[in-house]
């Protein structure tokens, strides 16, 4: 190996120990709580052994998610067509979401003022038999958690619905 390349790697290796050690942590509000980096999601490894996104803590928001819109749309029957994918026309589904508790960042406030995309993990639109499997209709109120990140640098802000299975790709099977 030579020097310039050894240098290269021990400098990249110091800047990433650096990094993790000196990331800024965003304080938690008053009854917000945290996911520790254990409880995370953590990305499959990559080819060179490294996390994608690192180690990730979120606050949590319980609250409610009111369905607003279940619709076909041309994007939503193309699904049938691609190969490889779900196999069935799909369904957009968009919600709002309310918290039970205030929400500390004005990004997040500012977001949760528009509808949101709900989809299977994998970026499907769900179908026919997964909206009635899992009561999503028009009106619908369900009790959903904003994640909302505190550290690392995985995806900002989440959803998660309770007992609604986003990887549950049933129809796909059929």
């Amino acid at each position: 190996m030579s020097c310039l390349l050894r240098t290269a790697l021990v400098l990249a290796t110091a800047l990433v120990l650096l990094s993790t050690a000196c990331a800024p942590r965003i304080a938690l509000p008053p009854g917000a709580s945290s996911t520790k980096p254990t409880e995370a999601p953590q990305a499959p490894p990559t080819s060179l052994g490294g996390l994608v996104g690192g180690a990730c803590e979120y606050a949590n928001y319980p609250g409610t998610a009111t369905i607003v819109r279940v619709e076909k749309t041309a994007e939503s029957l193309a699904q049938v067509k691609i190969a490889g994918g779900a196999g069935y026309e799909g369904y957009e589904v968009h919600f709002t979401f309310k918290s039970d508790q205030s929400l500390p960042e004005e990004w997040s406030r500012k977001a949760l003022e528009s509808e949101h995309s709900f989809q299977l993990a994998n970026s499907w639109y769900v179908g026919p038999k997964y909206l009635a499997k899992y009561k999503i209709e028009l009106g619908a109120q369900l009790p959903c958690t904003l994640r909302i990140i505190t550290k690392g640098t995985c995806t900002p802000m989440l959803f998660a619905f309770d007992g609604i299975d986003q990887t549950d790709y049933f129809e796909a099977q059929q």
